[in-house]
Parts: structure tokens; sequence; C-alpha cells
């Protein structure tokens, strides 16, 4: 997770989709990706914080959940992770915050 937080801070396509399984990634094109951090993440600042609450099991995969706070947000953020584990090696297939 820590990762997928450091590429939105530095607009980092590739350190973001390292771990992304393949149709993910040709959903979450790279401009896509560059939109999306430099309306929503760019304007929130630094992280300040980032806490892991848990996971839920899915249908082959588990959707993890963070709580994030960043430093010019009044709001927590949830982040959420979705990672494929039917095969290996586990790969990344959604990516939510809210």
């Amino acid at each position: 997770m820590r990762e997928i937080i450091n590429a939105h801070q530095t607009c980092d396509y590739q350190l973001l989709t390292r771990h992304f399984c393949a149709e993910f990634k040709e959903k979450l094109t790279q401009e896509r990706f560059e939109h999306a951090v430099q309306e929503a993440i760019i304007p929130m600042g630094q992280l300040i914080t980032c806490e892991y609450l848990g996971y839920l099991k899915r249908v082959n995969e588990h959707q993890l959940l963070w709580k994030v706070v960043f430093e010019h947000s009044d709001e927590e953020l949830l982040w959420q992770l979705y990672l494929r584990d039917d095969e290996a090696p586990i790969q990344v297939t959604g990516l939510w915050f809210s």
C-alpha cells in the first residue's frame, strides 16, 4: 500500500502498476491515472497517516482497507485494494478511494 500511495504522490505510473493484473492495467491507463492524481491527490498535500483497517475475503480475492489522511484534507479517505489470490503471483485487480 505504501508503494501505491507513493506512486500517487509522485505521479509514478510504473511504480503504481508493478503488481497490477493485465485487465486492471488496461482500465487504468497512464493518462487516467495522471488526471486523477492532478485532480484528487496533489491538492490534498502530503500523507499524514495511513492506518490498515483489515480485509474482507471475496471470491478469489481479498479486499484490503486503509484509512488515509492527507495534510490539506479535513476528511479521512478509505482506500480499497483488491488482490487476486487464485493464482501466483498475487496481483492487484482493483484500487478505489473514497
